[in-house]
C-alpha cells in the first residue's frame, strides 16, 4: 500500500480513488461517506457526506464539491481548530446501521446513537495517534482485533499479481460486502444430505430452536431435536440479520430438489454459518462467497465497536 492510502476506519480496507480495473468488482471500495460530528455539538447526529477520493486522505464532498482532508490533524499551524472528518465505505456504514438496529433492544439505543458511540470510539482512537503522524493527517485509525489479519493486507503490494497465497488469504478483504451475486444460491449449495429417519419432521417447530445469540458459535455438532424444516424456516425468516438480503424462494427451491429418501441438513448448515470465524479463509464452510465472508467480518466488527466502553469526547 501507499504510505498515504487511507483505510476504512470500519472494515480495515483501502479507499481507493476511482480509477479501478475494470475487470475486478471493487468499485465499492472508491464509494465513500465522511462521517462528521458538528463542532461543539456532541448530541447531534453524525453527519454523512458523500464524497470523491482524490487520492489519500484527500477527498472531494459530491453535493458541493468542497475539498476535505479526512483525519486531519486538529490544530493548524495557526492553533486554527480543524473539524474531524472520518472515511468510511459507503457500504460498511450501511452494514453497521444494520448491526445498530438489530441491536437496538440489547444496548437500548437507538440507530442515531449507537452511530454517536460510533464516532466517539473513532474520536478516541484519532486521539491516540494524531500526535505520531502529526503534522500530517491520520489515515489509519482501524482498531479492530484485526480479524483475518487485516495488517497483513494493509501493508503488501495491493496489485492483482501478488503472491497467490497471499492474494487468496486476502480476497475477502477487497470483496464487496453489500451486493452479493447469487448470494442465497452459494449458502445452500453448501447443504449436506440426512437420511429420512434422521430427518423426522415430527420434531419441534420453530419456536423451540435456540434463540441466536444463545446458539453455540463455537459448535457444528448438529443435535437433531428439531426437524430440518424447523431450521430450515429459521434460516429462511430471518435467524441471521447479517443474511438480510436471503431469498425464501431460493431456499424453498433448494428443499424441492432434496435427493429421494433424504433430507436436507438445514441444522448444520445453520451451525456453519454461525460459527464467528466464518470469515477466515480456513472455515468451516471452504467454498463461502468471499462477499460474505467480508460482511460477516464487518458486522463482527460493528458488534464488537458498539460493545466498546467508551469515553466522553469533544467533538472535532
Amino acid at each position: 500500500m501507499s504510505d498515504r492510502t487511507t483505510f476504512c476506519a470500519i472494515c480495515g480496507g483501502p479507499i481507493k480513488y476511482p480509477d479501478l480495473n475494470p475487470d475486478l468488482d471493487q468499485s465499492w471500495l472508491s464509494q465513500v461517506v465522511l462521517l462528521h460530528q458538528e463542532v461543539n455539538f456532541p448530541k447531534n447526529p453524525i453527519h454523512e457526506l458523500p464524497a470523491r477520493n482524490k487520492e489519500g486522505p484527500y477527498f472531494e464532498l459530491l453535493e458541493n464539491g468542497k475539498a476535505i482532508t479526512a483525519g486531519d490533524n486538529p490544530v493548524s499551524w495557526d492553533l486554527t481548530p480543524i473539524p474531524l472528518y472520518i472515511a468510511c465505505h459507503t457500504n460498511c456504514v450501511a452494514i453497521a446501521k444494520r448491526v445498530m438496529a438489530a441491536q437496538e433492544a440489547e444496548y437500548q439505543r437507538t440507530v442515531e446513537d449507537s452511530m454517536r458511540h460510533l464516532w466517539r470510539v473513532f474520536a478516541n482512537l484519532f486521539d491516540r495517534v494524531k500526535e505520531e503522524y502529526f503534522p500530517m493527517p491520520v489515515c489509519n485509525i482501524y482498531s479492530a482485533q484485526a480479524y483475518g489479519d487485516i495488517w497483513r493486507f494493509q501493508e503488501m503490494n495491493w496489485e492483482p499479481g501478488n503472491d497467490p497465497k497471499l492474494r487468496f488469504e486476502s480476497m475477502h478483504f477487497e470483496a464487496n460486502p453489500g451486493d452479493i451475486p447469487d448470494m442465497t444460491m452459494s449458502i445452500v449449495s453448501q447443504l449436506q444430505t440426512l437420511s429420512m429417519a434422521e430427518g423426522d419432521s415430527s420434531r419441534s417447530g420453530p419456536s423451540q430452536l435456540f434463540p441466536m445469540r444463545d446458539l453455540p458459535s463455537k459448535c457444528t455438532v448438529c443435535t437433531v431435536q428439531s426437524s430440518p424444516s424447523a431450521w430450515r424456516e429459521a434460516l429462511s425468516q430471518g435467524y441471521f440479520s447479517w443474511l438480510w438480503d436471503l431469498d425464501p424462494r431460493a431456499i424453498a427451491q433448494k428443499e424441492e430438489s432434496k435427493p429421494p429418501a433424504q433430507e436436507w441438513n438445514w441444522e448444520l448448515l445453520v451451525r456453519q454459518l454461525a460459527q464467528v470465524n466464518i470469515h477466515e479463509p480456513k472455515a468451516v464452510l471452504e467454498d463461502f462467497s468471499m462477499g460474505l465472508r467480508n460482511r460477516r467480518r464487518v458486522w463482527r466488527i460493528v458488534e464488537d465497536i458498539l460493545s466498546e466502553q467508551v469515553i466522553e469526547c469533544d467533538a472535532k
